[in-house]
């Protein structure tokens, strides 16, 4: 079986870091892999493992370059005219939803008309066994109708995840009604991804709908990063975190997301600037360290509002976009007590799995698939919505905690990985669901 695996830019940075390990477990089951990225990111290119080809992006810009994506969708000889019947359906009639169909049209428009050139350079047989992988449900699955007409012995399979399933988050994901008949088995990572798919799509369901939960390795035993000359870590027993030195009187809360609107990342300064120093004084502890791994078009004013709070007890380390060796790294060598995320809309993120891994609880939002990754036991899950004041409210509850409490709070949060979310057994399941889709 070959494996033409559609991703958004990966390998190249930046984004979809989760599918490194993803690839590292499809390479010992198949050994035809070919990867299609929509555009090239930044240009840098991480490794990727022996047995896997890359292609040209389908893109030489990015979809958000507006006038790059305006002329090229435009000026090209792929059909036009079957998107008519959409323009004058309710799915266009905000703002919102009709600027989400116009970038959805002419992006379908540039990458078929790149089609055929696009299944000669692969050079796959018509007829060979090819499974066609879309790593999201929106973008380059645009392709498939072309795609299943050329290759006549195709399978094909999504994944879904967030922005690209939701239609709430983007606006509208137009031509579903065209794509969906043909994808042999939709795999969203969550169990609300598929109820979404089903009360959603009713009349035109995929051919069958099964749930795969995405994963990380366990970073905290023996694992190099694949084409990294670091060092291994040694093996080590539960919290004895590489040579860290824990003061029990600083709390460490960790934050991973690009800063953007959606994320919220605001929210997290401002509840962390309600605590007053008595509070603190009261639980014991001597201050907060606020550590936020990436950027985007939101950090200055996150920056600015750092300023406004001017809390003595509160340290803020803004790391900026970094690469993913970096977070794992972080990881290793701090005592991180609290993880932190407030999105409005999440698949099941994987930044949380990274968190679980190495034992460390979570206050997130009940938005997406949040709600299978975030337990009582270990974490607090908040309303969609949540006000500032019940953000504090659930970090000085957690600063209320006895050490040990803390300590068993942490235990569970890795057992919950050790069952769940680790990449070697649920990247081995879903391998066997692609096996299982091409014998049919």
């Amino acid at each position: 079986m070959k494996i033409i695996l559609f991703t958004n830019t990966f390998p190249y940075q930046p984004g979809e870091t989760f599918l490194e390990e993803e690839i590292s477990i499809l390479v010992n089951y198949y050994s035809n892999i070919t990867i299609v990225p929509l555009h090239s990111g930044t240009g840098e290119i991480r490794p990727l493992p022996a047995g896997v080809r890359l292609m040209p992006p389908l893109l030489n810009h990015s979809p958000k370059n507006k006038p790059a994506l305006l002329y090229s969708g435009i000026f090209n000889l792929s059909p036009a005219l079957y998107a008519l019947k959409y323009l004058f359906s309710p799915v266009v009639l905000s703002k919102k939803k009709f600027w989400a169909f116009s970038v959805a049209y002419l992006l379908r428009r540039e990458i078929y008309s790149k089609a055929r050139m696009l299944v000669e350079n692969i050079g796959i047989g018509r007829y060979d066994d090819v499974m066609l992988y879309f790593y999201w449900g929106d973008k380059s699955v645009m392709l498939l109708p072309y795609l299943k007409s050329y290759y006549k012995n195709s399978k094909a399979v999504a994944r879904f995840h967030g922005s690209d399933l939701y239609e709430e988050v983007s606006g509208c994901i137009p031509f579903r009604d065209k794509i969906f008949p043909l994808i042999d088995m939709a795999i969203p990572i969550s169990g609300i991804g598929k109820n979404y798919i089903l009360e959603n799509y009713n009349d035109f369901l995929p051919q069958d709908i099964r749930v795969s939960y995405l994963g990380v390795k366990d970073y905290k035993l023996r694992y190099r990063f694949y084409g990294s000359d670091e060092p291994l870590e040694i093996k080590s027993p539960f919290r004895t975190d590489f040579n860290a030195i824990k003061d029990e009187r600083i709390i460490t809360v960790f934050s991973c997301s690009n800063m953007i609107p959606l994320k919220r990342v605001d929210m997290v300064i401002k509840a962390l600037s309600l605590i007053s120093e008595k509070e603190l004084n009261d639980l014991g502890i001597g201050g907060i360290r606020w550590v936020h791994a990436g950027g985007g078009e939101c950090m200055q004013d996150i920056v600015n509002e750092i300023s406004r709070a001017n809390r003595t007890y509160l340290s803020v380390d803004i790391m900026g976009a970094v690469k993913h060796d970096r977070i794992i790294n972080f990881y290793r060598r701090n005592n991180v007590d609290l993880f932190i995320q407030l999105s409005r809309s999440e698949g099941v993120p994987v930044s949380m799995m990274e968190a679980l891994c190495f034992g460390v609880p979570i206050i997130a939002t009940n938005v997406g698939g949040v709600g299978e990754l975030v337990e009582p036991e270990f974490g607090y899950l908040l309303d969609a919505n949540p006000d500032i004041t019940s953000v504090k409210n659930a970090l000085i509850d957690f600063m209320s905690k006895t050490e040990s409490q803390r300590e068993e709070m942490r235990a569970k949060a890795r057992k919950s990985y050790e069952e769940k979310w680790d990449a070697d057994s649920n990247y081995e399941s879903f391998a066997a669901l692609l096996t299982e889709v091409m014998s049919r």
